[in-house]
């Protein structure tokens, strides 16, 4: 059975991803690894990495930042942290 390709954006992807119950992503990557034509084709290029960044908060009384927490993240989502604070200030 060949289907076609579903044109999506990645941002579409991984929004879907983050609403989707865990044990649904797991069956279907189990399902996607079973089939050869996906499995054969797989090549891992980057093994995944995450580090630690801390969030930053405004005190919304005093208007002072400060530091709230730790994060362990991935660089996309650091990228993602970075861009939307320097739009907020």
């Amino acid at each position: 059975m060949s289907t076609q390709p579903i044109a999506i954006s990645r941002d579409r992807r991984a929004e879907l991803l983050a609403a989707a119950q865990p044990e649904a992503i797991q069956q279907l990557a189990s399902r996607a690894l079973e089939l050869s034509s996906v499995s054969d084709s797989l090549v891992v290029t980057k093994a995944p990495e995450t580090g630690l960044i801390m969030m930053q908060v405004r005190e919304p009384v005093c208007k002072e930042r400060f530091y709230l927490a730790e994060i362990a993240a991935t660089p996309q989502l650091a990228e993602e942290l970075r861009s939307e604070l320097l739009r907020s200030n």
